[in-house]
């Protein structure tokens, strides 16, 4: 069975009932990249695309429900901002002390990141250059987040570095995300090859962690967002397109989110923890660090937001923008994005049960699922965060 190909990359829910994933299995945005050490986990393929109930492939199904971002080659500016730490990434922070810090995922290192720093620690850079970890700035067991030092050359501020968000992303900040996406897909794989991901979006406010109950090693306050996101993105950097202000990571998967998580976690947009919750524990010891925090959310980019009536929204600094069925923000110093409403609500159904969608012309927002045990359009949207960012974005 075929998975959606083009330039964008898949959202892909489950296919017929026999290749039906198991929901008692979930986890982290593991890290499955060619580039991993040896003996680390290996990654999955993401499940097969969706079928209707007689077995065919809906006409204009791959256009219509899986889009939802653009993966490209990272420019030299963005490739300068990452390295990669054993298949993960991790980014470059902006200090005051000269120094060299970087960012990343607890998971990259097993929630062990001292033990890691210690005994491997090797950062290399996207122009093969290597380094060790020298220090744990800040970490605790509660966040999918760690700060370290490395010895590794690199600048200590401007374009090749990013800032801590202190602040929670508005709904529709436009994202880009930069890692190690390792996919294998033949047309649209990226097999460990440093991507950038981009024309998606923050698609709620801040949100508990889906793994908060689940026994699982971490906490931290989350947002959604419909990244097109794989292993190897894990530690990268999730920043406001248009500024350097990193706002998240990313740790739960699309397209292949779903395979991953709980029975009562449906929904397919994915999550990143956000930068905010980890700078407001870790206060201390990242001012103490000279790391450069971003206080407030300025500039940026708005994404396609759902709206009514036409709207237009001017950038202090920067360019004028028109939204159709949708009212852009404002950026200071930035461009304002453009709004367009998203569809109705949209419920239907493929070989293995009922789904709910949220769509903004052919990309898809979100998107709930629920097997034929459950088989009514009004179960299949009946995921709490489905339901709350259908109330967000459906007008």
């Amino acid at each position: 069975m075929s998975r959606a190909v083009g330039a964008v990359a898949a959202l892909v829910m489950v296919g017929c009932a026999s290749e039906a994933p198991s929901l008692s299995s979930y986890g982290y945005l593991r890290d499955p990249a060619p580039s991993r050490e040896p003996g680390a986990p290996e990654g999955e393929e993401a499940p097969p695309g969706p079928r209707l109930q007689d077995g065919s492939q809906p006409s204009g199904v791959q256009s219509m429900f899986f889009e939802n971002s653009v993966r490209r080659d990272a420019t030299a500016a963005e490739a300068s901002r990452v390295a990669n730490v054993g298949g993960c990434t991790a980014f470059f922070l902006e200090n005051t002390a000269g120094k060299v810090y970087l960012a990343s995922a607890r998971h990259c290192f097993q929630f062990a990141i001292t033990n890691w720093c210690t005994t491997n620690g090797q950062v290399t850079d996207n122009s093969g250059n290597k380094g060790k970890c020298t220090r744990v700035v800040a970490a605790d067991t509660s966040r999918d987040i760690a700060v370290f030092e490395a010895d590794i050359k690199h600048a200590s501020s401007g374009d090749s570095t990013l800032r801590l968000s202190a602040y929670v992303p508005s709904m529709n900040s436009a994202l880009t995300m930069v890692g190690y996406p390792a996919d294998n897909d033949p047309a649209t794989g990226r097999n460990g090859k440093l991507t950038t991901t981009e024309k998606c979006w923050v698609l709620s406010g801040s949100v508990q962690s889906p793994y908060a109950n689940q026994d699982k090693n971490t906490l931290d306050l989350s947002a959604m967002h419909n990244c097109t996101t794989y292993g190897g993105n894990s530690g990268g950097p999730m920043y406001r397109e248009g500024t350097r202000d990193a706002v998240g990571l990313p740790f739960t998967y699309v397209p292949d989110d779903y395979k991953r998580r709980s029975p009562t976690d449906t929904s397919t947009a994915a999550y990143m923890a956000l930068t905010s919750d980890f700078v407001s524990a870790h206060q201390a010891e990242l001012t103490a660090a000279g790391i450069v925090i971003a206080s407030t959310q300025a500039g940026g980019t708005v994404g396609g937001g759902a709206g009514t009536g036409a709207g237009t929204g001017a950038g202090t600094g920067g360019t004028t923008g028109t939204g159709a069925g949708g009212t852009t923000g404002t950026g200071t110093g930035g461009t304002t994005g453009t709004g367009t409403a998203a569809a109705a609500c949209t419920c239907g159904v493929d070989g293995t049960g009922y789904y709910c969608g949220i769509f903004r012309g052919t990309a898809v927002v979100a998107y709930s699922y629920r097997t034929n045990a459950d088989p009514t359009c009004a179960g299949a949207c009946a995921s709490p965060e489905y339901a709350a960012v259908a109330a967000q974005q459906c007008r």
